[in-house]
C-alpha cells in the first residue's frame, strides 16, 4: 500500500546482527498489532522491543529525523509534560502520585515514532499489519461471545467483550471503518478473491454488531457522521463512473443499501432504547433516586454526569487558563468540587459497592485544557495537525494510494468525534490504539519525507 521509494536503494543488511535487529523489530511490531487490546503484557513487550530496535538503529534514522517538525513538537511536548508534572507535584503535593502516573500514561501513547519507523521499514507487509489489527479485535469478540445465547443476540445486554464498553466501541468502530474503506483490495477474479470477500463481509457484520452491542452513543454518532462521508469520498470515482452507468452496478448498490436497511431494522431496539435512555430525567444533570439493596442512592444518567463534570472542568480551567493544573490533576479537582453525585459508593445486591469516584472529565479536549492549559493544548493538538498534513502530503506525492489515505484521514475524524465524549488514557488498549494510529500516520509521512531526499 505504501509504495517503493523511487530513487532509493533497498535497505542493505551489512552485518549479521543487522538481520537479527530487523527481525526483532518485526516481531515486536506484529506482537503489538495483534495483541494491542488482547493482552497488556504481550503488547508492552512488543512496544519495548521496537523502542530497543529504534535505539540500536539511531545511526539510520537520526539524519532523516533531525530537524523534522513532528520530532521537534514531540520533544517539546515530552519535556513540557515531565517538567510540568514535577512542578505540579510540588505545588499540589496531595496529587504527586497521580501526576507521575499521568506522565507514564502520556509517555506510553507518545511512543509512536519508534513504531512508525518500523512500520515504514515493513511497508511491503502493510496489508498483513492491517489484517492483524482486525484479527485481534475479531478474536476478542469471538472469545467473549456467549455462544449458547447466540439465538437471542438482538436481546443481549450492553457488552464490552472483556473491556469497558467505552474502550471497546471505538476499536470496533475503527476496525469496521477499515473494512469498509479497504475491502476492494481483497477482491479478485479467482476463488481466493471471492472467499476473501465473503470472509470480509462476515467480519464486517461481526464488527458492526459488536459496535451496536456496546451501546456507546458517542461512538455511534462518530460512525453516523464518518461512515457515510468517508464512503462517499472513498468511492466517488466508482459512483461517478460506474454506479449509475450499468444495471449490474446499480444492483450491487441497491443490495448494499438493502443490507444496511436490514441491519438497522434488526438492531432498531438497541438503537432506540439507548438513544432514549436519558429521557428518564426532565433535565440533564438533575439527580434521581434509585433503590439499591435497602438504601436510597442519588444517581444521574450518563449525560447528567457529563454535564456536571463539564461545568466543574470549565470552571477550574478558567481559574488557570494558560498552564492548567498539571498532568494528573483531574481526579483531585473532581473530589475538591464536593459534588455528592461524583463521590459515592453505590451498594449492590451482593453486598459489595460500586465506586462512582470518577477520575476524569469524560472529554479529551477538556482534559487537555484543565491539565495543561492553553499552552499545553497547543503542543498536544499540533501533533495530530502535523500528522494529518503529513498524510495528505504523502498522498499528493504518490507515496500512498487513495483508499489508504481515506482510511487514515477518516480514522482521525472518527477519533476526533469520540474524543469529545470520553477520555480513556487510563486503559492500556486505548493507549496502544493511540500509539498505533499515530504510527501509521507518521509512517506515511516518513515515506514522503524519504522520497524527497537525494538518491542513495
Amino acid at each position: 500500500m505504501m509504495q517503493a521509494i523511487p530513487g532509493q536503494h533497498p535497505t542493505r543488511v551489512d552485518r549479521p546482527q543487522d538481520a537479527w535487529i530487523a527481525w526483532a523489530g518485526r516481531v515486536g511490531l506484529y506482537a503489538l498489532l495483534l495483541f494491542y487490546q488482547l493482552n497488556a503484557t504481550v503488547s508492552y513487550v512488543g512496544l519495548d522491543l521496537m523502542i530497543l530496535v529504534f535505539i540500536l538503529q539511531t545511526g539510520r534514522w537520526l539524519p532523516i529525523l533531525r530537524g523534522d517538525p513532528v520530532v521537534r513538537v514531540y520533544l517539546l511536548l515530552v519535556l513540557f509534560v515531565a517538567g510540568y508534572a514535577r512542578w505540579a507535584a510540588h505545588e499540589f503535593p496531595e496529587t504527586s502520585a497521580a501526576q507521575w502516573m499521568a506522565v507514564s500514561n502520556c509517555m506510553h501513547w507518545l511512543a509512536f515514532i519508534p513504531v512508525a519507523w518500523i512500520v515504514r521499514a515493513e511497508k511491503k507487509h502493510l496489508n498483513l499489519m492491517l489484517l492483524l489489527l482486525a484479527a485481534g479485535v475479531l478474536a476478542r469478540i469471538l472469545i467473549h461471545v456467549e455462544w449458547s445465547q447466540l439465538g437471542s443476540i438482538f436481546r443481549w445486554p450492553r457488552l464490552g467483550f472483556g473491556l469497558t464498553e467505552t474502550v471497546f466501541a471505538p476499536l470496533a468502530g475503527i476496525t469496521a471503518l477499515g473494512v469498509l474503506l479497504l475491502a476492494p483490495r481483497l477482491m479478485g477474479d479467482t476463488w481466493r478473491g471471492v472467499l476473501l470477500v465473503g470472509l470480509g463481509l462476515i467480519g464486517l457484520l461481526i464488527f458492526l454488531e459488536a459496535l451496536v452491542l456496546s451501546q456507546t452513543r458517542g461512538v455511534w454518532l462518530a460512525a453516523a457522521v464518518v461512515y457515510p462521508v468517508s464512503l462517499a469520498v472513498r468511492y466517488r470515482d466508482w459512483l461517478r463512473r460506474r454506479a449509475f452507468q450499468s444495471t449490474k452496478s446499480l444492483l450491487w448498490l441497491a443490495l448494499a443499501l438493502a443490507l444496511v436497511g436490514v441491519f438497522i431494522q434488526q438492531n432498531s431496539g438497541f438503537l432506540i432504547n439507548r438513544i432514549q435512555a436519558e429521557h428518564v430525567e426532565a433535565e440533564p444533570g438533575t439527580a434521581r433516586i434509585a433503590i439499591v439493596g435497602d438504601k436510597e442512592v442519588k444517581l444521574a444518567t450518563s449525560i447528567g454526569y457529563r454535564v456536571i463534570m463539564l461545568r466543574i472542568g470549565w470552571q477550574r480551567w478558567l481559574e488557570r487558563p494558560w498552564l492548567g493544573w498539571g498532568p494528573g490533576s483531574s481526579e483531585w479537582l473532581l473530589q475538591q468540587a464536593g459534588n455528592p453525585l461524583l463521590n459515592q459508593d453505590v451498594p449492590m445486591q451482593n453486598g459489595k459497592a460500586f465506586s462512582l469516584h470518577l477520575p476524569h472529565l469524560h472529554s479529551v479536549y477538556l482534559e487537555v485544557l484543565v491539565r495543561f492549559g492553553v499552552l499545553g493544548a497547543v503542543l498536544f493538538f499540533a501533533l495530530p495537525v502535523l500528522l494529518l498534513r503529513g498524510v495528505w502530503k504523502a498522498y499528493s506525492a504518490g507515496a500512498i494510494p487513495w483508499d489508504y489515505a481515506c482510511f487514515l484521514l477518516a480514522g482521525w475524524g472518527f477519533t476526533a468525534i469520540v474524543a469529545v465524549f470520553d477520555f480513556q488514557i487510563f486503559k492500556f488498549a486505548w493507549r496502544n490504539y493511540c500509539v498505533i494510529w499515530a504510527a501509521l500516520s507518521y509512517a506515511v509521512y516518513l515515506e514522503a519525507l524519504l522520497q524527497r531526499r537525494p538518491a542513495a
